[in-house]
């Protein structure tokens, strides 16, 4: 199965869209790894129970629910062998795997595409963009757990039903220790990690954005005397623009050296690629020429 790349650079230009792709690409994934449960015991097809295919998205406590239904009949039965059980239990752990690391890697590449987002793309819109993307995803993972505990009490419920083909000391042939983990134990634990790495980086962001904000206010407060400037208003707009922008820029740097909210090399790379020495000192001597004549 080859993953379908979600395009987090949406989240630069407070795509409200993004969150909605990947719900919709989860729930393909979701729907795909259900199916894959479901069938990890072979039955005749019960044309009583239709696919889970064939019923649209499907979340994985369906696909969980039909291999209970399964087991339920596998243990009356009394007729599983252990290649059949052992080859159920190895399907379900690449599934469980592989779906897992899905989570995982998505996880990841949200905040490394956070992190080359550059703070003068700071909005509301961004800020709600990564959580709700950060709850689609701590949702999946935490249906991934209950899926994983509950098939591995199913899969304990499974081996019950497999027959001795030595027909020597049957009981044996059940035995596993009970506290040793059918399903990759790591999975669990990983998926924690997962769920902790991802609330803890949502918070760090959440933090620096407020900090942000309060600083971009403090900003907009001194911004509002350009109004009577009215010398840099004979000034073509493009260079009012880009006066006033790099005003901001200067002044917010000004602060954050005191409230130390944001690194100072965030805030000397987006003045450096905003506007270039070149460009700032023809800015100012036009506007110091403007104001020459005026005097």
């Amino acid at each position: 199965m080859t993953r379908q790349a979600i395009d987090f650079q949406g989240i630069a230009s407070f795509e409200k869209t993004l969150a909605e792709q990947l719900q919709n690409y989860l729930e393909k994934r979701e729907t795909y790894f259900s199916s894959l449960i479901a069938e990890s015991i072979p039955t005749e097809p019960d044309p009583s129970q239709p696919m889970l295919d064939n019923l649209g998205p499907k979340k994985l406590s369906s696909g969980v629910e039909a291999f209970t239904r399964k087991v339920t009949q596998a243990v009356i039965a009394h007729s599983t062998t252990q290649n059949q059980w052992k080859h159920t239990v190895t399907s379900i752990n690449i599934a469980m795997c592989k779906y897992a690391d899905l989570l995982q890697q998505i996880t990841v590449e949200l905040f490394q595409q956070l992190d080359l987002t550059g703070i003068e793309q700071w909005r509301t819109e961004l800020l709600h963009v990564v959580e709700n993307v950060k709850e689609i995803l701590l949702h999946h993972m935490e249906d991934l757990k209950w899926a994983l505990k509950r098939l591995e009490s199913q899969l304990w419920e499974y081996k019950r039903s497999t027959v001795d083909q030595t027909k020597f000391m049957p009981w044996l042939n059940q035995f596993i220790p009970p506290w040793k983990s059918i399903l990759n134990p790591a999975l669990i634990k990983n998926l924690e990690k997962s769920q902790k790495f991802l609330n803890f980086r949502f918070l760090t962001f959440l933090h620096r954005f407020e900090l942000y904000t309060d600083l971009n206010e403090q900003v907009e407060v001194k911004m509002t005397k350009f109004s009577s400037y009215h010398v840099l208003a004979t000034l073509e707009i493009d260079e009012q623009e880009s006066f006033k922008h790099l005003y901001r820029l200067l002044k917010l740097w000004k602060l954050n050296r005191n409230a130390k909210a944001l690194p100072d090399e965030e805030l000397s790379r987006v003045i450096r690629y905003s506007i270039n020495p070149q460009k700032s000192a023809s800015l100012f001597k036009n506007y110091f020429q403007a104001l020459h004549k005026k005097l």
